[in-house]
């Protein structure tokens, strides 16, 4: 695995993101992408962030994937965060099911894309 990649990862969601709001604040609407590639990009961005700040913390402990599991429970743990309560406490959301299969078509492309050389356990360290 290229000791880079997950940079690359990163920088790519950020662009998006950014891509994305600055086309919101121009009042540039696409509708598929406005409305849903923020959310499909959302469990990946979380999961490279975990990754890099894992790096950065414990550079000694070298896990390059995740589990389906954990994937799994970060991206029910989005939904809800994001889809139910937000909106119920935040004025600025609004609870919205295709967000919800958006979180976990992110998190089910990330997880083929990136999880390859998973083994048994809940995160894998590479030796």
């Amino acid at each position: 695995m290229n000791q880079y990649r997950i940079y690359y990862e990163f920088a790519a969601y950020c662009i998006i993101w950014i891509g994305i709001h600055t086309l919101r604040y121009f009042q540039i609407i696409i509708s598929y992408l406005n409305d849903y590639l923020t959310d499909f990009i959302t469990t990946p961005a979380l999961i490279t962030t975990f990754f890099i700040l894992r790096k950065m913390f414990f550079p000694d402990y070298n896990i390059t994937r995740i589990h389906w599991c954990w994937l799994f429970m970060v991206t029910v743990y989005v939904s809800i965060l994001c889809e139910f309560i937000g909106p119920k406490y935040l004025q600025i959301g609004v609870a919205d099911n295709l967000d919800i299969l958006c979180y976990f078509m992110g998190a089910a492309t990330y997880y083929l894309y990136n999880g390859k050389r998973l083994r048994n356990g809940l995160l894998y360290r590479h030796a």
